[in-house]
């Protein structure tokens, strides 16, 4: 069984979109408005994001494939947090398709993640995550990730907003 992450290419942009649409639509559907969700896994919205990210060169967008099939996805940046110290990057973007949660692809990943963000000299990876997205918070906790008590909120709806809670690891 081969277990490979690569940097995205246009050409992914397809997959790319399937996944994001089907992760979301399966782990948010009691965590966000409907009418939110819906704009956020527009398939076609996504498709046509993700040929534009894979052809700009400051987009680190990466697969994770099992047996060449397109599993998961994430993305690192480097981070615009002022308030924290160092050389930070941000995670985004971390899916995967439903069938392959709870199997032990994301702790596989996450080592890929820390010898990428290594190898482009990051001495901390930050992220946003729901702050009722319990499984996110369990699944960040058992590798490392701890809040550092910034809070933000997102607008999900005309009068609606979502808590995001940031959690940081030190990967030094």
């Amino acid at each position: 069984m081969s277990f490979k992450v690569r940097r995205a290419i246009p050409s992914d942009s397809v997959e790319l979109a399937y996944t994001k649409m089907n992760a979301w639509r399966e782990a948010f559907p009691e965590l966000l408005p409907q009418e939110f969700l819906e704009k956020q896994t527009n398939f076609e919205q996504l498709y046509f994001s993700y040929q534009k990210a894979t052809l700009q060169s400051g987009h680190a967008i990466f697969v994770v494939l099992y047996n060449n099939i397109l599993v998961g996805m994430f993305e690192i940046r480097k981070g615009s947090a002022p308030d924290i110290e160092g050389n930070p990057c941000e995670l985004l973007d971390m899916n995967y398709l439903p069938m392959y949660w709870n199997k032990g692809y994301g702790k596989r990943t996450y080592r890929y993640i820390k010898k990428i963000v290594k190898a482009r000299k990051y001495d901390k990876i930050y992220l946003w995550v729901l702050s009722t997205n319990t499984r996110a918070k369990y699944f960040f906790g058992v590798c490392g990730f701890k809040p550092d008590g910034a809070v933000r909120k997102v607008k999900t709806g005309e009068n609606t907003e979502a808590e995001e809670i940031r959690m940081v690891i030190d990967v030094l």
